[in-house]
């Protein structure tokens, strides 16, 4: 309803402002607002477009008539007061502001200019316009009855001149102003360097922490959506910059690693390409016939032989876990030994200390019966627990042992060992635990596979 209100009251204008002031405590109680608006914005949107050119965001305007009852609080004015302030003069014209405070409500606000011959024409009609608008107030009942209208004039000198040579309006006292001495009044004589009614006013706005603008015309909150997009995009800009300065230095750095590490690599092609150099030397020098080195090879190929490989050992273990569906497999490992029971990382320990270089090493003496190459073998350690448990141990031992019996069956494998059961039987065990604890039905298998099965 009150934009409609506005819309009626101001029909070409985007400035238009409504505020609430209070509510009538007698009679229908009535909401009363306060409806503002600029009917002719020529000398506005300049400024406003010049303000924008330069991407300066205006957050909204400002309206001096509705902010004068802060502008004249100093003078300790009267309840009813009629404020007219004057703008620049021209060469015969002289535009001036009537605002009517009621307190620090506006009742009543008016531009007008008059032009003028003289300085005593200047008075006369100055005069008739306070006139004018003391009768219009009074009409309206504005103004208490028997009361003198005071009006406060901040007016240039020789207008002041002028009036009291004329006199004053009737029904009006008149309380003149200087612009310096309201300045002074607002301790703002060292922070405005031009006094005048605008600074003033821009001044008192300053002051305040934060004010809600009167007018915010839809081209204002175009500009500042446009403003508020090309600060976001200069945010994503700086980001993206500094996640490409990030991913610069960080290639540097790899780039430098890895030139590191190409860099060792070489050098150490170079070291064993010495190392092969030498050994190639000696082996010239020593003329060594082929079958002189069949007890080298065979120990290097036993030292450098790789663990069996997985999968014939899976085949084994799947073979003899067909029909074992209550028992779970947790994990495997496997090694490889020589049948003696030695590691085979510890065969051929004699050839690897002697001194390749040294003058006894591989006479004609050494032959395959002086150091024989014991065969290898797989050991594989198997756990897991049962399924199902229900603290029946006697299942669970039988299905273990059901288990370990159905491996030994099969064809490559040359014994297995139960390493550990769901209960240890051993008398040194101490089983004594809570009753909360739940014990988990675990075991250990040891299998050993025939030489050949990891071919």
């Amino acid at each position: 309803m009150l934009e409609r209100k506005l819309k009626k009251l101001f029909p070409n204008s985007d400035y238009t402002h409504y505020r609430f002031l209070k509510r009538e405590k007698t009679g229908r109680r009535d909401d009363i607002y306060q409806l503002s608006g600029v009917t002719d914005t020529v000398a506005i949107e300049p400024y406003v477009d010049l303000i924008n050119g330069h991407q300066i965001e205006i957050k909204g305007v400002y309206s001096t008539p509705l902010i004068i009852h802060n502008i004249i609080k100093p003078l300790k004015s009267a309840s009813q007061v009629l404020v007219i302030a004057t703008g620049k003069p021209g060469e015969n014209n002289l535009p001036f502001r009537q605002t009517y405070l009621d307190g620090k409500l506006v009742h009543f606000n008016r531009l007008t200019a008059i032009s003028f011959e003289n300085q005593e024409e200047l008075a006369r009609k100055f005069n008739r316009e306070i006139q004018r608008s003391w009768q219009y107030l009074n009409n309206r009942r504005e103004i208490k009855p028997g009361v003198t209208l005071e009006v406060i004039l901040i007016v240039p000198e020789n207008v002041k001149t002028a009036l009291n040579e004329q006199g004053m309006a009737d029904h009006c006292h008149y309380v003149y102003v200087s612009m310096e001495e309201l300045v002074q009044a607002h301790q703002a004589e060292n922070k405005i360097e031009q006094p005048n009614f605008a600074s003033l006013t821009a001044f008192l706005l300053g002051k305040t922490a934060y004010k809600k603008p009167h007018y915010n015309p839809e081209k204002l909150s175009f500009v500042h959506l446009h403003q508020q997009m090309k600060r976001y995009l200069m945010a994503a800009s700086i980001l993206l910059a500094v996640v490409t300065a990030g991913m610069f230095t960080n290639n540097l750095i790899q780039s430098a690693r890895i030139k590191q590490a190409y860099q060792q690599i070489d050098q150490s092609l170079l070291q064993q390409s010495e190392h092969i150099g030498t050994l190639q030397s000696w082996f010239e020098a020593r003329q060594t016939s082929p079958e002189k080195m069949e007890v080298v090879v065979t120990t290097a190929r036993k030292l450098t032989e790789t663990n069996p490989l997985p999968r014939s050992i899976f085949e084994i273990i799947s073979r003899g876990y067909e029909d074992y569906d209550d028992l779970s497999l947790n994990s495997l490992e496997w090694k490889l030994t020589s049948k003696t029971g030695n590691s085979i990382d510890n065969l051929g320990n004699d050839y690897l200390n002697e001194d390749p270089l040294d003058e006894g090493y591989m006479d004609d003496s050494y032959t395959d019966s002086a150091k024989p190459t014991p065969s290898s073998q797989v050991t594989v350690t198997l756990k897991g627990e049962a399924l199902n448990f229900q603290g029946n141990y006697r299942r669970s031992i039988e299905r273990i042992e059901a288990f370990a019996e159905n491996l030994r069956s099969l064809p490559p494998v040359a014994m297995v060992t139960i390493q550990k059961l769901p209960l240890d039987i051993n008398p040194k065990t101490n089983i004594s635990r809570s009753v909360a604890e739940r014990p988990v039905p675990s075991f250990v298998l040891d299998i050993q596979l025939q030489s050949g099965a990891r071919q």
